[in-house]
Formats: C-alpha cells, structure tokens, sequence
C-alpha cells in the first residue's frame, strides 16, 4: 500500500527543490512529519466513537508520544505516515457512515478503499 504514491511525492519534491538536496529532505520530511501529526484527530475521533471521549484523548496522546510515530517520519521518506493517516481516516469515516442506508455513498467509501490498492 502506497509505493506509488510515495514514489510520485518523492518525485515531486525532487522536481521542485532539486533532487537529493537539502531542501527536497527537508520539504519530504516535513510531509511525512504532517502526515504523522495528521494521524492523531482520526485516531482520537475512533477513540470517541467506540469507546469513549477519554479513551479517543489517551489514544491520541499515545499516537502523538508513541516513539515511531515521532522518529521514523523524520529518519525515513518513506510511505508509513501517510498509510496510517489514510487507514485511520478511512475507518474513522467508515464508523461515520454507519447509519447511512445509501448505496451511492456506500459505493464512494469502497471506491476510496479501493484507491488504497494503488
């Protein structure tokens, strides 16, 4: 799940800032920094919706202390933030999405999963 996308992030950096230069790290780890950070407010929102506000509080604490969510965003321009924020993101809408009876909608949250493939 997400070489390709990393691969074109990569690709756009290096585009912009020069390849393997410092300014294309430091715009790469940046992203993969906002991407871990990012992660937090779906995993507290699952928190809340399944087990309660103090259990999404801890949950997000824990994400934003946990030692890998806070070193290898800096340490690797790799694809692992951003496969937590879009799993994350893509759980928490599919709790939301609970109480819809719409088939188009339900179709748009597999269609979403299924881009995950790529």
């Amino acid at each position: 799940m997400g070489d390709a996308r990393i691969s074109y992030l990569l690709a756009g950096a290096f585009k912009l800032f020069g390849t393997y230069t410092l300014n294309a790290s430091i715009a790469i780890r940046s992203l993969n920094i906002l991407f871990s950070a990012l992660t937090c407010y779906p995993i507290i929102q699952l928190g809340k919706k399944l087990f309660g506000g103090t259990a999404g509080a801890v949950a997000g604490w824990i994400w934003a202390l946990y030692p890998n969510a806070v070193a290898l965003p800096i340490t690797w321009a790799w694809d692992m933030s951003l496969a937590a924020l879009l799993l994350t993101t893509l759980l928490w809408i599919g709790y939301a999405l609970e109480e819809h009876d719409e088939t188009f909608i339900w179709s748009l949250y597999g269609f979403l999963w299924d881009s995950q493939r790529w």
